[in-house]
Formats: C-alpha cells, sequence, structure tokens
C-alpha cells in the first residue's frame, strides 16, 4: 500500500509537496481504512481541482518514477519534466520519495535525479520498523567524484561477497542511469535471499505491481476476461451492470495481415516482430494488441500468427460491435472494469482522470464497487477526477479528498479537506462550488471578438 508520497520540482510541483494515505482521527467508513501493525492507512484518495491545476502532474511524477525504478533513466525523458517557470530549476534536483507497505513491511524509498544531466544523484531505501523509526537498508551518493554505497544491514559471509560486488559496480559509474534497487533485485535468486536481499524485493516488486492508468492508457487486463469463457461472462454481465448496453462479449476471427496493414508502415514490422518474440521466447501463449479501433487477442501457432477481434453483443449475435463502435464511455470501461476483479488481490491502482467520458453516477458506482470488491485487503484505489458530484461524506471521508490550486506564481499546492475542518454533515459538494475550498477555476471577463477583429 502506498503511505506517503512526497515530490519536489517536477512538473507543475515547484516545492516539495507531500500526499498522505495515513487516515485521520475520522470516524466515518472505518471499512475505508486498512489497518497494519497498529497504522490506519486509507483505501482511497480522490484529488479534485482546476483544468491545468496541477493534478494530473501529481500522478504524472509517481508513473515517472516508478518508469526510473524499473527501467532506469534511458526508460524516460527528463526533457521540460522540471519547473519550468524557474530559469534555476533546471540545474536543481528532482525528488521523488514512497512510504509504503510491501510485503508486511513499511519502507522508505527515494530517487534524486539530475534533470540536466539525465541521471540519478542519489538512492535511498530504509526499513521503516517501530514508531516510523528506520534502519538504513542502503543509500547511493554519485553526486561526488567519489560515488558511495552504504548499509546498516548485517549479512552473512555469502550476502557479504553479494553485495560488495553490487557495491563496486554501483560505485564505478559517475553518470549512474540504473536504480541499485533494480540492479539488485534483477541480479539475486529469490531463492532464500537474506534479509537485506528481501528487503529490496519486496519494494522492487511493489513498483513492478502498481498501475498508473492515464486517460489514453489502455489497460491490458480485459485480456484474462476474454480468454476465459467463465470470465468473458462475468465481465459481459459486469459491463451490462453499468448500463453500456452489452449483454456479452465473444470473439471472432480475423486475418492478421489485414489488421497490420492498418498500422503505420514504420512500426509494422517492430511490433509484429515484438509479438512473435513474446509469445516464442515468454511464457505467454496468447498476447494482446490494442489499435485505435479494437482490441485483438494473437497467438503463435505452427510458425503463423493467429488473431481474434474481441466484439459485443448487444442483443443481436449475428451484429456484433466493435469497440469502435462503442461509446467513449464504454471504451472506458473497458479499461477500467478489469481493476475490479483485481481489487481482491491487494492493488493499488492510481488513475487519472477516473470520470473521462463517464457519467457522473457511473464513476459512483465504480467507487463503491471498489469498496465492495477490495473489502478485507490491501488494494487502494488513488484517482484525480473533476466530478464534484462525488464530493460526499455519504460516498467518502474527509481525509481521503484532496485538493490542487495553482498559485500566483504558477506553482502547484495539494492539501486535504481535512485543512478545513469540514464536520461529516457538512454539504461540502456545495461549499466546494461556492469557492470555500479553493482549487476552482477563476474566469476572467471575456471580450466578444467582433466581426472586424476576426
Amino acid at each position: 500500500m502506498l503511505v506517503n508520497f512526497q515530490v519536489k520540482n517536477f512538473g507543475s510541483f515547484r516545492d516539495a509537496t507531500n500526499f498522505s494515505m495515513i487516515a485521520s482521527s475520522v470516524r466515518r467508513h472505518p471499512s475505508h481504512i486498512a489497518e497494519i501493525d497498529g497504522k490506519n492507512i486509507l483505501r482511497s484518495a480522490f484529488v479534485f481541482g482546476a483544468n491545468a491545476s496541477g493534478k494530473s502532474n501529481l500522478i504524472k511524477a509517481i508513473g515517472f518514477a516508478k518508469c526510473i525504478v524499473e527501467d532506469g533513466m534511458n526508460g524516460v525523458d527528463c526533457d521540460r519534466k522540471h519547473f519550468r517557470l524557474d530559469p534555476n530549476k533546471l540545474d536543481d534536483i528532482g525528488v521523488f520519495q514512497f512510504t509504503i507497505n510491501a510485503g508486511d513491511k513499511f519502507y522508505e524509498y527515494g530517487l534524486a535525479i539530475s534533470y540536466s544531466r539525465a541521471c540519478i544523484v542519489s538512492e535511498w531505501l530504509n526499513h521503516i520498523e517501530d514508531s516510523f523509526k528506520g534502519k538504513t537498508v542502503f543509500i547511493c551518493n554519485w553526486s561526488s567524484k567519489m560515488p558511495t554505497v552504504e548499509t546498516e544491514m548485517e549479512f552473512s559471509s555469502e550476502d557479504q561477497q553479494r553485495f560488495n560486488v553490487y557495491k563496486v559496480d554501483a560505485c564505478n559509474s559517475l553518470q549512474h542511469k540504473r536504480t541499485f534497487l533494480a540492479d539488485i533485485a534483477e541480479r539475486t535468486s529469490r531463492t532464500n535471499p537474506g534479509v537485506f536481499f528481501e528487503h529490496c524485493f519486496n519494494v522492487y516488486f511493489w513498483f513492478r505491481k502498481l498501475m498508473v492508468i492515464y486517460p489514453d492508457t489502455t489497460f491490458g487486463g480485459m485480456i484474462r476476461y476474454v480468454i476465459d469463457k467463465s470470465a468473458r461472462l462475468s465481465f459481459g454481465a459486469l459491463l451490462n451492470r453499468f448500463d453500456t448496453g452489452i449483454e456479452s462479449l465473444s470473439t471472432q476471427k480475423v486475418d492478421p495481415e489485414k489488421v497490420f496493414a492498418d498500422l503505420p508502415s514504420d512500426r509494422r514490422h517492430l511490433l509484429k516482430s515484438k509479438i512473435i518474440a513474446d509469445l516464442t521466447r515468454g511464457s505467454k501463449s496468447i498476447a494482446k494488441l490494442t489499435t485505435q479501433d479494437n482490441v485483438y487477442l494473437v497467438q503463435f501457432q505452427d510458425g503463423q500468427l493467429t488473431m481474434e477481434k474481441v466484439v459485443a453483443d448487444h442483443g443481436r449475435k449475428d451484429e456484433p460491435f466493435d469497440r469502435t463502435d462503442e461509446s467513449d464511455g464504454t471504451r472506458r470501461l473497458y479499461d477500467l472494469l478489469p481493476l475490479q476483479g483485481m481489487f481482491s488481490n491487494s492493488t493499488v491502482a492510481i488513475i487519472d482522470e477516473l470520470d473521462r467520458s463517464l457519467h457522473t453516477k457511473a464513476t459512483t458506482e465504480f467507487i463503491r464497487a471498489f469498496f465492495n470488491c477490495s473489502g478485507g485487503c490491501r488494494s487502494q484505489l488513488i484517482a484525480t477526477t473533476h466530478d464534484a458530484a462525488i464530493l460526499d461524506l455519504d460516498l467518502l471521508r474527509q481525509d481521503e479528498i484532496w485538493f490542487v490550486e495553482r498559485g500566483d506564481d504558477h506553482a502547484s499546492t495539494l492539501y486535504p479537506l481535512t485543512k478545513f475542518k469540514a464536520r461529516f454533515d457538512k454539504d461540502i459538494h456545495k461549499d466546494y462550488l461556492l469557492g470555500r475550498y479553493g482549487a476552482l477555476p477563476i474566469f476572467g471577463r471575456m471580450k466578444l471578438i467582433s466581426k472586424k477583429e476576426s
């Protein structure tokens, strides 16, 4: 679970900004809390604010750090990611720090990067024990001419030798591009690891499992609902529950060459080769291909690609609907609803613009469904939204609601509703639209353009 996130000098977040999932003393909706070792962690949070306030930059910051952890600095584009309205910020470091619960333990993991040199300046991992006091698992510093890697952990002789090898490798690079965390996790066997390596595995695979979904993300989780017939029926029923008009899903065989022919020529060969490589070298027997218009299931059998298109039944099986035939809202549900099946398995999903293309009642129902299907596990739903209708204390706790506001200096400020000490019986939807919590657009006077000016 995500416990806390801090970011500095990324996008519109110029100054150190803190986002906390630690529950306050609010008593309503106790089922929205996961209690872990005496600590109460919120299972959801929703971020509101005007257009261009910086909501999306909060999600992008988390996604940016996740990419660095998994793929290193070569996996991200550092250009124009700093707070660009201050010319000094290009040479200032960007900082990303996570407090998480993984493997039944609490950790603090952070990165400091240089945008101008596109490298990691420092990296640290602490195991947080009682009363949030930490023990340094490792701290790496590449900011000087003499890189250092330090730890407070104790090792067996064999693990000490292994750690020393990783340490030497890390210190041999002045322009560090890869995280020490990923280097350890990917080079070390997971069979009977020592305590040091277990900590690293816990944190690394937490990031691997973390889901960050943007407005244009096509989520791959739908594939298992189409492959398995019983799962396909349940997903069709879920789509029907959200009043999409869809009664069930099925597949139709299509010619792969015709599908690839519709793709840009520069992508066609590379994509085809990658799919074949994934299916022949990996453990997957079926791959998913998503185009602008449709979703396809791809297999490689007897040296040939076979492909099936996912279609929907709206009441006439002889008139199937392609994905492109569906409304934007239904297509958004294709990507979001598979999460409901994952929330029962301790999944952390971070979604930008949860309500995009959805009716306000569909957004509310999605949130209610999250709480219903994730009860008793450590899943979290964290999302930005413009839908002020979900500002309802019968739906959410006060500490699950956050606001982002852009100041006169164009820097974003993030703050919780609990700052205003709103009572449980307050109409916070009304108060928000009246401007009592800020984070609203402020419109200037509109000057009509005359025919002469146009």
